[in-house]
């Protein structure tokens, strides 16, 4: 497989305005997007504004939108606030929160949850509750907090940290939590309130490990010692479907994102992959989402392709199925150059950034819709958890709402 993707790089190289090969692997054929790029993009509706004008926001950090897309909460370093607002950007609250880099918001907008990755000097979260930030609450933990997650409906979220720790907080009706110990330094974590599962991904000693909300483990991959001394060092990031039944996991060897590897599990197996894809060491900037069903993966990545004694970046969109066949595969070294932003719910349409300040839509047939072109560099674009909004930050120093899928 590595072979023929080395062929077919080789050949978009030489022939400029030729971004895919017609090659079959899951035996549909490859779209050739880089002449769409020049201008054959389809006039259709595809990015909209949500608000009449941008948000001027100072000293912009972070930015995330709530699983009914109707609230977002925004972090600053300008007096270091936590913002939440509505969806047509209305102010709701805001409160002093030192250090904070990050945050999550529940649907309802009624718990917010703020922290500092990977900030050892730090080691706290913040906990909003109540539709005007009635309740307030700083715990400490026992390490370097790395990620967090809430639930769907926001009764619940789950805290990894660097001390090998996995914290789950239920929020409503009243606040309490548990802890347990995971195998590894707790890279990533994802929580489903309709399968009642969190998934850990761990670095150091790494892997995937699925757990109900008693935590109770439901399965681990790898699932023995010998196992996991094959994925030792890599980092494994973990995603869960909205329906909560499918979940990813994918596997890199450093902060470059090179090297990766995604598999796919069900909810309810026992820690066996479905399936793998591995990219390949002359691979890099791994970004990969699951939609909201779990029918497909999309992702894209940088490849490097040696050409003489010249080294050519190549980036590629892929969209997997759930038996990890390509659906779709896109790019190349000069006019299509997607990074992946968001998918929508059901793989039907890919949003990607390109050239700082572009983004795009592409229809699962491989197809550009008209590009939204911002005013200045895009600093920052999250996307809600459904793929269809986007918080668009930019070097102007203003946030503009997108809806990215009808």
């Amino acid at each position: 497989m590595i072979v023929q993707r080395l062929i077919v790089s080789t050949i978009a190289v030489g022939l400029i305005f030729v971004a895919n090969a017609l090659w079959h692997r899951s035996g549909k054929p490859f779209t050739r997007l880089a002449a769409q790029a020049q201008g054959q993009t389809q006039a259709a509706p595809s990015f909209t504004s949500v608000w009449p004008q941008p948000l001027a926001i100072a000293n912009f950090r972070s930015a995330s939108i709530s699983a009914d897309n109707a609230f977002f909460v925004v972090v600053t370093s300008n007096k270091e606030s936590l913002t939440l607002r509505h969806q047509n950007g209305k102010k709701i609250w805001s409160i002093s929160d030192p250090g904070a880099a990050q945050a999550c918001v529940a649907a309802g907008g009624e718990s917010v949850i703020s922290y500092a990755p990977l900030n050892p000097t730090r080691p706290t979260i913040t906990i909003v509750r109540g539709a005007h930030a009635d309740s307030v609450t700083r715990r400490t933990l026992d390490g370097a907090v790395w990620d967090v997650s809430m639930s769907q409906d926001g009764n619940t979220a789950a805290v990894v940290t660097g001390n090998h720790s996995l914290y789950l907080f239920t929020l409503r009706p009243t606040l309490s939590c548990r802890q347990w110990s995971l195998d590894g330094v707790g890279n990533s974590v994802k929580v489903n309130a309709k399968s009642q599962c969190v998934v850990a991904g761990t670095w150091d000693d790494s892997g995937i490990a699925c757990y109900n909300f008693k935590g109770e483990t439901l399965w681990k991959y790898p699932k023995d010692t010998a196992q996991r001394r094959a994925v030792m060092n890599r980092l494994f990031d973990a995603q869960i479907s909205q329906d909560g039944q499918s979940i990813i996991g994918v596997s890199y060897s450093n902060i470059h994102h090179s090297d990766g590897v995604l598999y796919m599990w069900r909810r309810g197996g026992d820690g066996t992959p479905l399936w793998s894809y591995s990219l390949g060491g002359d691979t890099s900037r791994l970004r990969a989402r699951i939609t909201a069903d779990g029918h497909y993966v999309a992702l894209t990545y940088v490849q490097n392709i040696v050409q003489g004694d010249r080294v050519v970046e190549q980036r590629q969109l892929v969209l997997l199925d759930n038996t990890g066949k390509e659906y779709l595969r896109s790019g190349g070294p000069v006019f299509f150059r997607p990074s992946l932003v968001s998918v929508a719910p059901d793989g039907s349409r890919i949003a990607v950034s390109m050239d700082e300040n572009t983004l795009y839509n592409v229809n699962s047939k491989g197809r550009l819709f008209s590009p939204k072109r911002l005013v200045s560099t895009i600093r920052n674009a999250e996307p809600s958890p459904d793929g269809a909004l986007l918080l668009v930050y930019g070097s102007d120093g203003n946030l503009n709402l997108v809806r990215s899928f009808s």
